[in-house]
């Protein structure tokens, strides 16, 4: 297991927001905000970023998109790609 360096963070927190609207039967446009603390001590950072998500059959979802960071601390672009699966399990 690695060593945390003396620079790093033991814990942080983010808060996020975001809106989603419908535009198919099965497509919403997303858009959403997060602000929160990067691994290292005393540095934040703000990404807002839009997107669409897609619902396949009954249990798949596929989003994609793009994120851009607000402030000098926060990434320039961020690109968003998530494949989710639902599932019972009672």
């Amino acid at each position: 297991m690695a060593q945390r360096s003396s620079t790093q963070r033991t814990d942080w927190m983010e808060v996020a927001a975001a809106y989603s609207q419908l535009v198919g039967q099965h497509t919403a446009a997303v858009i959403g905000i997060v602000h929160g603390a990067k691994p290292s001590v005393g540095q934040n950072q703000t990404i807002v970023d839009v997107g669409l998500r897609r619902e396949f059959g009954s249990s798949w979802l596929v989003s994609a998109g793009v994120g851009a960071g607000i402030g000098q601390q926060s990434p320039a672009f961020c690109p968003l790609l998530v494949l989710q699966k639902s599932f019972r399990v009672f």
